[in-house]
């Protein structure tokens, strides 16, 4: 499953300046305030910092303490994990080496690391709070440095994304994620993992991290929740108690100026409604969040926020118009608002409309360039509107993104199918096969596209290793036999076509045991020997049914298989940041 981390919003022209502002000092004793957020914003400039690799992204971090001229950075294990070269980039230019990188377990057990860094230079040191505060309903703000325009790695701006706590399971999910316990609505992007989350005292209760995906129904692609998470203050808390060498930092438990109850029991304000409609629609009261959402555009008809997360809730609720026209709205609030032109695009292409569907992918991805799932959902659409070239652009722009994605390699193979490229076509799906070598689809386009350059031999491996993978794959067995038909393997032919229409058979796929059967008795009046039973005409090499019911081309066809995507796809965010 691919996971991702991050999606963002926008507080640009709230949050102009980068001054540095004192460290923040609050003892256990003393009475907080609730700051407002241009003053939690500015707070968190100088005491963020973006962690850049060598190569590609970047991700964030927070200072929690201060020794000497030795900082340590609290962030995500999946920020600094396998990355070379990596840097510290403070709010004032400066770039750091780290001098240590400490991971606090596994991604998990925790997902956090500290890394350290050394200098003369006098930075604000975050508090941290008792993040089982930060109970359902309360406000929080996510921190951190996403790859907005174009920018990627020093060159990145931050991005300061306010939003609710709309659940605290005991346990995260998906089967991995365990340790991301804190749920919010806040919008997120890449380049934001390892960033603070604040409450709304200006303390650091959470570490942003991961954009929560769920499997469609019926095993489609993952879509997108519209919720994120981070992994509460209280794990790092615990790690300092039980582990050797986690930094000791204090962590503030003087009671939150926050009221969430309030908030949610007897909502006031438009962000109170948008409050208690993500709540609701976490818990999956769809048509309430939807009331919710309309209550805060009755007070805020501005409100682009309120806009998208009411389309999410509709299109959630399968009125995928209703979703249409509210991200339209939230656009024209927002004409930057990148995630409302994704999911837009989404349900123009589902709807037919393939050219606006593009047209809203070329404007996300002027905004994000380095989106992965960007480039592979234009890819698709362009594969759609027959447009070669634009599909390979896309697909080869997914292979430098994710150099070590299967699905990558396999999308470009079929795009230079498309170019007549054939070298470069099976150069592609043997690189997919060895990223993932139990990719049952791939082993049966690529069998198909051997036999097509006269590699039958090879044709008839890969259908071999199907039917290791999957013993009673017809498919595999359907190709198989009319691959060794045309070898004059007359006899394995008869017996892997007979074994394909016993498993169709036995699917009560009579269409497809039909065929099977006219190619034995084809095979078998070659061979003078009466057929099995006489059968209708059929006029062509009509391809079997895989197992999912999605029709493969013939064996004798010019055309490769494709992957195809679910009929309706959401956008998810990209991998790794």
């Amino acid at each position: 499953m691919s996971l991702s981390f991050s999606r963002f919003n926008f507080l640009s022209s709230l949050l102009a300046g980068t001054a540095t502002v004192a460290a923040l000092v609050v003892t256990q004793s003393a009475v907080i305030a609730a700051k407002s957020p241009q003053k939690i914003a500015q707070m968190a400039i100088p005491m963020t910092v973006q962690i850049n690799p060598q190569k590609g992204g970047g991700g964030s971090g927070v200072i929690i303490k201060k020794q000497g001229n030795s900082y340590d950075v609290l962030t995500s294990i999946h920020v600094v994990d396998k990355r070379l070269g990596l840097s510290i980039r403070t709010h004032d230019g400066k770039t750091y080496p780290p001098t240590n990188i400490q991971k606090l377990g596994t991604t998990e057990s925790s997902d956090l690391a500290i890394v350290t860094f050394s200098s003369p230079v006098t930075y604000p040191v975050a508090k941290l709070a008792n993040s089982d505060q930060a109970v359902i309903g309360s406000q929080v703000f996510v921190f951190g440095y996403p790859a907005l325009d174009g920018k990627s790695n020093a060159a990145r701006d931050f991005e300061f994304s306010p939003g609710f706590v709309t659940s605290r399971p005991s346990k995260g999910a998906p089967k991995g994620f365990e340790p991301y316990t804190m749920r919010y609505n806040a919008v997120t992007k890449g380049g934001m993992s390892g960033g603070p989350v604040f409450d709304v005292d200006g303390r650091v209760v959470g570490i942003h991290g991961f954009g929560g995906q769920e499997a469609e129904a019926g095993g489609g692609s993952p879509q997108k929740t519209g919720f994120n998470a981070a992994v509460p203050i209280k794990t790092y808390e615990t790690l300092r108690q039980v582990a050797q060498r986690v930094p000791n930092v204090e962590v503030d438990n003087t009671p939150s100026t926050d009221k969430p109850s309030e908030r949610l029991t007897n909502p006031k304000s438009a962000a109170d409604f948008v409050a208690k409609g993500g709540v609701e629609h976490e818990q999956g009261d769809k048509s309430q969040a939807i009331n919710a959402y309309t209550q805060a555009i009755n007070l805020d008809p501005n409100y682009a926020d309120a806009y998208y997360q009411r389309a999410n809730a509709r299109y959630d609720q399968g009125d995928k118009q209703g979703a249409l026209e509210d991200y339209t709205q939230a656009i024209s609030r927002n004409p930057d608002y990148a995630n409302a032109y994704f999911q837009r695009g989404v349900i123009r292409f589902n709807q037919g409309d393939k050219q606006g569907a593009v047209a809203d992918l070329d404007r996300y991805i002027s905004l994000f360039p380095d989106d992965v799932d960007a480039y592979y959902n234009r890819g698709v659409i362009r594969r759609n509107l027959q447009d070669a070239q634009g599909t390979f652009e896309d697909f080869d722009k997914l292979v430098s993104l994710a150099p070590n994605d299967a699905r990558a390699y396999y999308n470009r193979g079929l795009a230079r199918a498309g170019l007549q490229d054939r070298q470069g076509t099976l150069e592609d799906f043997n690189q997919a096969i060895s990223l993932n070598p139990n990719w049952i689809v791939a082993y049966n386009t690529r069998a198909l596209h051997r036999r097509r350059m006269g590699d039958r031999e090879g044709a008839i491996a890969d259908l071999t290793e199907v039917l290791r993978l999957e013993p009673k794959n017809a498919v595999a067995y359907f190709n198989r036999g009319l691959i060794r038909r045309d070898l004059g393997e007359r006899q394995e032919a008869i017996a892997d076509l007979q074994s394909a229409a016993d498993l169709f058979q036995q699917k009560s796929d009579t269409s497809n045991y039909q065929k099977a059967l006219e190619k034995i008795q084809s095979i078998q009046a070659s061979l003078n020997v009466p057929a099995i039973e006489p059968l209708p005409a059929v006029e062509s090499d009509e391809p079997a049914l895989d197992n999912s019911g999605s029709q493969l081309p013939a064996v004798d066809s010019d055309e490769p298989i494709f992957d195809a995507p679910a009929t309706e796809t959401e956008p998810a965010d990209d991998s790794g940041w």
